[in-house]
């Protein structure tokens, strides 16, 4: 059984997890031709997945006009490091920069509370990453795709520029 990377660590133990993994004759061929532009390609799209997951918890997430907006500024994607041939990025909840707090209360409208106001969980965040997994196959395509064609074009640019 294989196992799973270390994850960093993130505010909720309840965060969902799912491997991504590409289109392997193209990964296999650009890892011949050019492996360093392979593994920056590899990066590139699991960074843009990770982005479109953050945008749609953004979406998903309830809107409150009492508060300050710090929960959805919060919500942020970034790289981390991880092994050369299995690229990892996070979808985590930051300090706002615009209001400067840390919106610790979205843990309470995802998962719910108890106590004596018992309230249920929205779910936002299982719910977004369930609407990016349903469509997957063909995100993950078109964000291949779009990092590729960048790529090329950026190499012709470097071969015409000699």
């Amino acid at each position: 059984m294989a196992k799973k990377p270390k994850l960093p660590k993130v505010s909720t133990p309840s965060t969902p997890f799912f491997k991504v993994t590409g289109i392997k004759e193209i990964e296999e061929l650009l890892g011949e031709i050019a492996p360093k532009k392979a593994q920056a390609l590899n990066r590139n799209t699991n960074l843009a997945i990770a982005r479109r997951i953050g945008l749609k918890i953004k979406e998903l997430m309830p809107k409150n006009k009492r508060r300050t907006g710090a929960m959805e500024e919060g919500v942020k994607w970034r790289r981390r490091r991880g092994k050369p041939n299995k690229p990892l990025s996070i979808v985590y909840m930051a300090k706002s920069k615009k209001s400067g707090e840390v919106p610790f209360y979205w843990r309470f409208l995802n998962n719910g509370r108890g106590g004596k106001n018992p309230m249920s969980g929205l779910f936002f965040v299982e719910r977004s990453v369930e609407v990016i997994k349903n469509d997957f196959d063909s995100i993950y395509k078109e964000e291949f795709t779009k990092k590729l064609q960048k790529m090329i074009k950026s190499a012709k640019k470097k071969i015409a520029k000699k």
